[in-house]
């Protein structure tokens, strides 16, 4: 929160909640647009970086930037405020400032800074059964989905492309998890897959840690279903070819369906 010049209070931890109260109140009324831009604010960490901040605030905003407005208004609410801030005189900053805290203005980013899985905010509402549908969660020594364990690291790379992981779960730590994984049922995979190397698929018997920012309480116990499709020489990243995707997903389908993976199919199906 910021101060006026009368000492008033200008906004408040609340702000944010308020913000996504009202977009989650009339998400129907929300442009399309203004929200696939929100879900890709991928370099919106950048706003993290004061220097960055400062040489780009006027003709760049890396963020997407909302506000508790009702009625589906939230993103053009808070674009006019911004806007007022950055074109305001010396003589207008105070009530610039008004706006901004009066509609308790936030930087929205892309979710993945956080929890790319969307477990933890699952599990944050309340969820004691939960289905992970993850591609790759254990390759490499840092993974999104090895994330959710203790022990992992609490800073990941650097902004605008850094990570904050907040764990949420206290048992299995991190490297159990990660051998617990290891040690799945895993599919057939067709001689001719080019992309798909592995379907794996199991459940890992959890049990939270107190985490405040996922809402998350010490104790309770997550019967957390993992399905992990492992691939090879494609991603989500910009320079992959998306014409490959049609063939993994070609490559997924004809794994499931073969015949040497029916009982493992039925057993899917079953669990999930």
């Amino acid at each position: 929160g910021g101060v006026s010049a009368d000492g008033s209070e200008l906004g408040s931890k609340a702000s944010g909640a308020e913000a996504l109260l009202a977009m989650a109140r009339d998400a129907g009324q929300l442009p399309v647009a203004y929200v696939a831009g929100a879900s890709s604010a991928a370099i919106g960490g950048a706003q993290l970086i004061r220097g960055l901040t400062e040489l780009t605030g006027n003709c760049l905003v890396p963020s997407s930037l909302v506000s508790s407005a009702p009625a589906g208004a939230s993103f053009d609410a808070a674009g006019e405020a911004f806007d007022m801030a950055h074109r305001a005189d010396a003589s207008k900053h105070e009530e610039a400032m008004e706006m901004l805290a009066s509609r308790s203005v936030q930087a929205m980013l892309d979710a993945g800074y956080t929890d790319n899985t969307g477990v933890a905010w699952a599990v944050g509402s309340g969820a004691t059964e939960v289905l992970a549908v993850l591609n790759n969660p254990t390759d490499g020594v840092f993974t999104n989905f090895l994330a959710l364990f203790a022990g992992a690291p609490k800073k990941v790379g650097f902004p605008p492309l850094g990570q904050l992981p907040s764990p949420i779960f206290a048992e299995p730590r991190i490297h159990a998890a990660r051998q617990i994984y290891s040690g799945f049922p895993r599919l057939s995979i067709p001689a001719n897959a080019l992309h798909l190397k592995a379907i794996a698929f199991g459940t890992i018997i959890a049990t939270t840690m107190d985490e405040m920012w996922f809402n998350v309480t010490a104790g309770k116990q997550v019967r957390l279903h993992v399905l992990g499709v492992e691939t090879d020489n494609i991603t989500m990243a910009a320079t992959s070819d998306y014409y490959s995707y049609g063939r993994l997903v070609g490559e997924i389908i004809d794994a499931l369906v073969a015949p040497s993976n029916s009982e493992a199919a039925k057993t899917i199906l079953d669990m999930f």
